[in-house]
């Protein structure tokens, strides 16, 4: 089964100027263009309260820190890859 998978970004002033306000719009061109749009819900979150720890990012509520595009993708592809098992 096929389940989807919840990206939320903190958007909070301290991860979005460690670079959130970058991953956002590349991360959803690559949701865009690897066809995900139906698995794959991207949106912006409001301070998830760990800004020493960003950029901060929780995926089907699991939080992550330090996050940068390439760290994200590989945690959708792997929630993609388990949900597909």
């Amino acid at each position: 089964m096929n389940k989807i998978i919840t990206v939320e970004l903190c958007m909070g002033s301290s991860c979005f100027a460690r670079g959130n306000n970058i991953t956002a719009p590349q991360v959803q061109k690559i949701i865009t263009a690897r066809q995900w749009t139906e698995r794959v819900i991207l949106k912006g979150a409001l301070c998830q309260g760990g800004c020493k720890e960003g950029p901060n990012v929780r995926v089907n509520g699991k939080a992550y820190s330090q996050m940068d595009m390439a760290a994200l993708l590989d945690i959708i592809e792997e929630n993609m890859a388990r949900s597909e098992a």
